[in-house]
């Protein structure tokens, strides 16, 4: 189960930023929402995986 965390760690760390520009760059409101809301549901899911992985969150 750890390579699984190790693996979604990775591709969370690696896409964060990817969705941090798009917030960044996107001009309709309502997108920067679902946007924003999608970040955070990842930076969730990002802690999770790193209390598992490691024993210990980012919070």
């Amino acid at each position: 189960m750890t390579e699984f965390y190790e693996n979604l760690i990775h591709f969370l760390q690696k896409e964060l930023p990817a969705v941090e520009k798009a917030i960044n760059q996107e001009q309709s409101l309502s997108e920067q929402i679902r946007l924003q809301r999608t970040r955070a549901m990842m930076k969730e899911l990002l802690d999770h995986a790193l209390f598992y992985n490691k024993g210990k969150g980012t919070t």
